[in-house]
Protein backbone atom coordinates (compact mmCIF):
# COMPACT_ATOMS: atom_id res chain seq x y z
CA UNK A 1 0.00 0.00 0.00
CA UNK A 2 1.35 3.38 -0.99
CA UNK A 3 1.05 6.72 0.74
CA UNK A 4 -1.76 8.94 -0.68
CA UNK A 5 -0.32 12.12 0.89
CA UNK A 6 3.00 11.57 -0.90
CA UNK A 7 1.13 10.70 -4.11
CA UNK A 8 -0.83 13.97 -3.95
CA UNK A 9 2.33 16.00 -3.20
CA UNK A 10 4.20 14.41 -6.11
CA UNK A 11 1.20 14.92 -8.41
CA UNK A 12 1.05 18.62 -7.52
CA UNK A 13 4.79 18.96 -8.11
CA UNK A 14 4.77 17.13 -11.45
CA UNK A 15 1.79 18.98 -12.92
CA UNK A 16 3.17 22.30 -11.67
CA UNK A 17 6.49 21.61 -13.38
CA UNK A 18 4.74 20.41 -16.54
CA UNK A 19 2.63 23.51 -16.99
CA UNK A 20 5.38 25.97 -16.08
CA UNK A 21 7.49 24.12 -18.64
CA UNK A 22 4.76 24.61 -21.24
CA UNK A 23 4.71 28.35 -20.56
CA UNK A 24 8.50 28.64 -20.85
CA UNK A 25 8.51 26.63 -24.07
CA UNK A 26 5.79 28.88 -25.47
CA UNK A 27 7.76 31.98 -24.43
CA UNK A 28 10.98 30.67 -25.94
CA UNK A 29 9.42 29.42 -29.17
CA UNK A 30 7.68 32.75 -29.79
CA UNK A 31 11.10 34.46 -30.03
CA UNK A 32 12.47 32.00 -32.60
CA UNK A 33 12.28 32.18 -36.41
CA UNK A 34 9.24 30.40 -37.88
CA UNK A 35 9.99 26.70 -38.19
CA UNK A 36 8.65 26.45 -41.76
CA UNK A 37 11.27 28.99 -42.89
CA UNK A 38 14.19 27.00 -41.45
CA UNK A 39 15.80 23.67 -42.20
CA UNK A 40 15.63 20.77 -39.75
CA UNK A 41 19.10 21.27 -38.31
CA UNK A 42 18.63 25.04 -38.13
CA UNK A 43 15.44 24.54 -36.14
CA UNK A 44 17.17 22.11 -33.79
CA UNK A 45 20.02 24.54 -33.19
CA UNK A 46 17.62 27.45 -32.66
CA UNK A 47 15.64 25.59 -30.01
CA UNK A 48 18.69 24.17 -28.24
CA UNK A 49 20.32 27.61 -28.04
CA UNK A 50 17.21 29.27 -26.61
CA UNK A 51 17.70 29.19 -22.83
CA UNK A 52 14.03 29.85 -22.05
CA UNK A 53 12.82 27.04 -24.29
CA UNK A 54 15.46 24.65 -22.95
CA UNK A 55 14.46 25.46 -19.35
CA UNK A 56 10.87 24.57 -20.24
CA UNK A 57 11.94 21.40 -22.01
CA UNK A 58 13.97 20.27 -19.00
CA UNK A 59 11.03 20.90 -16.67
CA UNK A 60 8.64 18.91 -18.86
CA UNK A 61 11.15 16.06 -19.03
CA UNK A 62 11.97 15.95 -15.30
CA UNK A 63 8.31 16.14 -14.24
CA UNK A 64 7.75 12.71 -15.80
CA UNK A 65 9.83 11.10 -13.04
CA UNK A 66 7.73 12.80 -10.36
CA UNK A 67 4.62 11.54 -12.16
CA UNK A 68 5.89 7.96 -12.25
CA UNK A 69 6.69 7.93 -8.54
CA UNK A 70 3.32 9.54 -7.80
CA UNK A 71 1.79 6.50 -9.50
CA UNK A 72 3.91 4.29 -7.28
CA UNK A 73 2.50 5.89 -4.13
CA UNK A 74 -1.08 6.34 -5.32
CA UNK A 75 -3.52 5.10 -7.92
CA UNK A 76 -3.86 6.57 -11.39
CA UNK A 77 -7.43 7.62 -10.53
CA UNK A 78 -6.01 9.69 -7.64
CA UNK A 79 -2.98 11.18 -9.41
CA UNK A 80 -4.38 12.08 -12.84
CA UNK A 81 -7.13 14.49 -11.68
CA UNK A 82 -4.41 16.80 -10.35
CA UNK A 83 -3.91 17.71 -14.01
CA UNK A 84 -6.64 20.22 -13.16
CA UNK A 85 -4.27 21.87 -10.66
CA UNK A 86 -1.70 22.09 -13.45
CA UNK A 87 -4.08 24.18 -15.56
CA UNK A 88 -4.47 26.59 -12.63
CA UNK A 89 -0.68 26.88 -12.40
CA UNK A 90 -0.44 27.52 -16.13
CA UNK A 91 -2.88 30.44 -15.94
CA UNK A 92 -1.30 31.95 -12.81
CA UNK A 93 2.25 31.59 -14.13
CA UNK A 94 1.19 33.11 -17.46
CA UNK A 95 -0.27 36.04 -15.52
CA UNK A 96 2.87 36.72 -13.50
CA UNK A 97 5.49 35.73 -16.10
CA UNK A 98 3.90 36.54 -19.47
CA UNK A 99 1.75 39.35 -18.06
CA UNK A 100 -1.37 37.79 -19.58
CA UNK A 101 -4.55 39.12 -17.91
CA UNK A 102 -6.89 36.90 -15.88
CA UNK A 103 -10.59 37.41 -16.49
CA UNK A 104 -13.36 37.07 -13.91
CA UNK A 105 -14.45 33.84 -15.58
CA UNK A 106 -10.95 32.44 -15.18
CA UNK A 107 -10.83 33.41 -11.51
CA UNK A 108 -14.15 31.64 -10.96
CA UNK A 109 -12.85 28.53 -12.73
CA UNK A 110 -9.65 28.61 -10.64
CA UNK A 111 -11.73 28.70 -7.44
CA UNK A 112 -13.88 25.77 -8.64
CA UNK A 113 -10.85 23.69 -9.64
CA UNK A 114 -8.99 24.35 -6.38
CA UNK A 115 -12.12 23.42 -4.41
CA UNK A 116 -12.30 20.12 -6.32
CA UNK A 117 -8.61 19.42 -5.68
CA UNK A 118 -9.05 20.04 -1.95
CA UNK A 119 -12.11 17.78 -1.81
CA UNK A 120 -10.27 15.02 -3.66
CA UNK A 121 -7.38 15.22 -1.21
CA UNK A 122 -9.72 15.07 1.78
CA UNK A 123 -11.64 12.09 0.39
CA UNK A 124 -8.51 10.06 -0.45
CA UNK A 125 -7.51 8.30 2.78
CA UNK A 126 -6.40 5.29 0.77
CA UNK A 127 -4.06 5.05 -2.21
CA UNK A 128 -5.97 2.38 -4.07
CA UNK A 129 -4.84 -1.15 -4.80
CA UNK A 130 -1.09 -1.48 -5.26
CA UNK A 131 -0.51 -4.19 -7.87
CA UNK A 132 2.49 -6.41 -8.60
CA UNK A 133 3.67 -7.13 -12.18
CA UNK A 134 1.90 -10.49 -12.43
CA UNK A 135 -1.40 -9.02 -11.25
CA UNK A 136 -1.04 -6.04 -13.61
CA UNK A 137 -0.51 -8.40 -16.56
CA UNK A 138 -3.49 -10.48 -15.52
CA UNK A 139 -5.75 -7.44 -15.23
CA UNK A 140 -4.63 -6.07 -18.60
CA UNK A 141 -5.38 -9.46 -20.15
CA UNK A 142 -9.06 -9.62 -19.15
CA UNK A 143 -11.71 -9.31 -21.85
CA UNK A 144 -12.97 -6.01 -20.37
CA UNK A 145 -9.48 -4.50 -20.33
CA UNK A 146 -8.69 -5.63 -23.86
CA UNK A 147 -11.99 -4.24 -25.15
CA UNK A 148 -11.40 -0.92 -23.35
CA UNK A 149 -7.84 -0.57 -24.68
CA UNK A 150 -8.88 -1.64 -28.18
CA UNK A 151 -11.61 1.00 -28.32
CA UNK A 152 -9.17 3.57 -26.93
CA UNK A 153 -6.70 2.70 -29.69
CA UNK A 154 -9.34 2.79 -32.44
CA UNK A 155 -10.67 6.18 -31.39
CA UNK A 156 -7.12 7.52 -31.06
CA UNK A 157 -6.49 6.98 -34.79
CA UNK A 158 -9.67 6.56 -36.86
CA UNK A 159 -11.19 10.03 -36.25
CA UNK A 160 -7.82 11.63 -37.08
CA UNK A 161 -7.57 9.68 -40.34
CA UNK A 162 -11.15 10.72 -41.15
CA UNK A 163 -10.30 14.38 -40.49
CA UNK A 164 -7.05 14.18 -42.47
CA UNK A 165 -8.80 12.64 -45.50
CA UNK A 166 -11.15 15.63 -45.51
CA UNK A 167 -8.40 18.24 -45.37
CA UNK A 168 -8.35 18.29 -41.53
CA UNK A 169 -12.09 18.75 -41.15
CA UNK A 170 -12.85 19.98 -37.59
CA UNK A 171 -9.21 19.30 -36.71
CA UNK A 172 -9.36 21.33 -33.51
CA UNK A 173 -12.18 19.19 -32.08
CA UNK A 174 -11.06 15.81 -33.40
CA UNK A 175 -7.32 16.11 -32.80
CA UNK A 176 -7.83 17.84 -29.46
CA UNK A 177 -9.90 14.93 -28.17
CA UNK A 178 -7.71 12.27 -29.79
CA UNK A 179 -4.62 13.91 -28.28
CA UNK A 180 -6.22 13.36 -24.88
CA UNK A 181 -6.90 9.72 -25.76
CA UNK A 182 -3.28 9.18 -26.78
CA UNK A 183 -2.10 10.79 -23.54
CA UNK A 184 -4.47 8.46 -21.66
CA UNK A 185 -2.76 5.46 -23.26
CA UNK A 186 0.56 6.79 -21.99
CA UNK A 187 -0.87 7.26 -18.49
CA UNK A 188 -2.40 3.77 -18.35
CA UNK A 189 0.82 2.02 -19.32
CA UNK A 190 2.89 4.30 -17.08
CA UNK A 191 0.83 2.87 -14.25
CA UNK A 192 1.48 -0.67 -15.50
CA UNK A 193 5.19 0.03 -15.93
CA UNK A 194 5.62 1.32 -12.38
CA UNK A 195 4.33 -1.97 -10.96
CA UNK A 196 7.75 -3.36 -11.90
CA UNK A 197 9.68 -0.80 -9.86
CA UNK A 198 10.10 -0.58 -6.08
CA UNK A 199 10.97 2.74 -4.44
CA UNK A 200 12.77 0.85 -1.65
CA UNK A 201 15.11 -0.99 -4.07
CA UNK A 202 14.96 1.44 -6.98
CA UNK A 203 18.06 0.57 -8.96
CA UNK A 204 17.86 -3.17 -8.34
CA UNK A 205 14.19 -3.36 -9.36
CA UNK A 206 14.78 -1.08 -12.35
CA UNK A 207 17.64 -3.31 -13.53
CA UNK A 208 15.41 -6.37 -13.19
CA UNK A 209 12.55 -4.61 -15.01
CA UNK A 210 14.80 -3.62 -17.91
CA UNK A 211 15.58 -7.29 -18.38
CA UNK A 212 11.92 -8.16 -19.07
CA UNK A 213 10.16 -7.81 -22.42
CA UNK A 214 6.85 -6.78 -20.88
CA UNK A 215 8.46 -3.74 -19.21
CA UNK A 216 9.90 -2.62 -22.55
CA UNK A 217 6.49 -3.19 -24.14
CA UNK A 218 4.90 -0.89 -21.57
CA UNK A 219 7.70 1.66 -21.99
CA UNK A 220 7.26 1.74 -25.77
CA UNK A 221 3.50 2.28 -25.40
CA UNK A 222 4.11 5.10 -22.90
CA UNK A 223 6.49 6.81 -25.31
CA UNK A 224 4.21 6.24 -28.30
CA UNK A 225 1.12 7.57 -26.51
CA UNK A 226 2.82 10.75 -25.30
CA UNK A 227 4.55 11.39 -28.64
CA UNK A 228 1.34 10.94 -30.65
CA UNK A 229 -0.48 13.20 -28.20
CA UNK A 230 2.12 15.96 -28.66
CA UNK A 231 2.00 15.69 -32.48
CA UNK A 232 -1.80 15.78 -32.54
CA UNK A 233 -1.83 18.91 -30.38
CA UNK A 234 0.60 20.80 -32.60
CA UNK A 235 -1.37 19.95 -35.75
CA UNK A 236 -4.64 20.88 -34.03
CA UNK A 237 -3.27 24.26 -32.97
CA UNK A 238 -2.18 24.97 -36.55
CA UNK A 239 -5.42 23.83 -38.16
CA UNK A 240 -8.02 25.02 -35.64
CA UNK A 241 -8.81 27.11 -32.59
CA UNK A 242 -6.82 26.77 -29.37
CA UNK A 243 -10.02 27.61 -27.49
CA UNK A 244 -11.36 24.20 -28.56
CA UNK A 245 -8.16 22.13 -28.56
CA UNK A 246 -7.00 22.78 -25.00
CA UNK A 247 -10.30 22.10 -23.18
CA UNK A 248 -10.95 18.90 -25.12
CA UNK A 249 -7.45 17.63 -24.40
CA UNK A 250 -7.83 18.53 -20.73
CA UNK A 251 -11.13 16.77 -20.17
CA UNK A 252 -10.24 13.60 -22.12
CA UNK A 253 -6.73 13.20 -20.65
CA UNK A 254 -8.15 13.70 -17.16
CA UNK A 255 -11.25 11.50 -17.35
CA UNK A 256 -10.12 8.43 -19.29
CA UNK A 257 -7.18 7.45 -17.03
CA UNK A 258 -9.56 7.67 -14.06
CA UNK A 259 -12.03 5.39 -15.85
CA UNK A 260 -9.19 3.01 -16.74
CA UNK A 261 -8.05 2.96 -13.11
CA UNK A 262 -11.53 1.91 -12.01
CA UNK A 263 -12.33 -0.55 -14.83
CA UNK A 264 -8.93 -2.11 -15.52
CA UNK A 265 -6.99 -1.84 -12.28
CA UNK A 266 -9.85 -1.92 -9.76
CA UNK A 267 -8.37 1.04 -7.92
CA UNK A 268 -11.52 1.96 -6.03
CA UNK A 269 -11.85 -1.49 -4.50
CA UNK A 270 -10.57 -0.22 -1.14
CA UNK A 271 -12.46 3.09 -1.18
CA UNK A 272 -15.02 3.23 1.59
CA UNK A 273 -18.55 3.22 0.11
CA UNK A 274 -19.49 6.48 1.80
CA UNK A 275 -16.53 8.22 0.10
CA UNK A 276 -17.12 6.96 -3.45
CA UNK A 277 -19.71 9.61 -4.24
CA UNK A 278 -17.59 12.41 -2.75
CA UNK A 279 -14.52 11.32 -4.70
CA UNK A 280 -16.49 11.05 -7.95
CA UNK A 281 -17.98 14.50 -7.34
CA UNK A 282 -14.51 15.92 -6.67
CA UNK A 283 -13.19 14.57 -9.96
CA UNK A 284 -16.21 15.96 -11.83
CA UNK A 285 -15.67 19.39 -10.20
CA UNK A 286 -11.96 19.37 -11.13
CA UNK A 287 -12.77 18.31 -14.68
CA UNK A 288 -15.39 21.01 -15.18
CA UNK A 289 -13.26 23.71 -13.56
CA UNK A 290 -10.10 22.81 -15.46
CA UNK A 291 -11.90 22.41 -18.79
CA UNK A 292 -13.71 25.74 -18.61
CA UNK A 293 -10.55 27.45 -17.32
CA UNK A 294 -8.61 26.01 -20.25
CA UNK A 295 -11.34 27.21 -22.63
CA UNK A 296 -11.47 30.78 -21.33
CA UNK A 297 -7.67 31.01 -21.18
CA UNK A 298 -7.24 29.73 -24.73
CA UNK A 299 -10.06 31.95 -25.99
CA UNK A 300 -8.37 34.99 -24.44
CA UNK A 301 -5.13 34.13 -26.23
CA UNK A 302 -6.98 33.69 -29.53
CA UNK A 303 -8.59 37.13 -29.15
CA UNK A 304 -5.27 38.76 -28.21
CA UNK A 305 -3.72 37.39 -31.42
CA UNK A 306 -6.53 38.72 -33.63
CA UNK A 307 -5.24 41.58 -35.82
CA UNK A 308 -6.72 44.92 -34.87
Amino acid sequence: MGNPAIAILLAIICYTMLNIGFVLQKKGASALPRVENQGIMENVRNFLRNKTWMAGFILTAVQWYFYLFALKEGSISLVTPFNGWGIVVLVLFSYFYLKEPISRQELTCIAITVAGVICLGITSPDAGVMLDPATISAKLSTAVSIAFLLLLGIFTFLPVIFSWKRNFWHADIILGACSGLAASVGAIFSNAMMAHISTETLWTSLGTALGTLVFWFYLILVGAGNTISMIYQQIAYQKGKASLVAPLFTIVSLVFPVIAGIIIFGEWALVRPELVGFRAASIIIITLGATTLSYFNSKTRDVSKTPQ
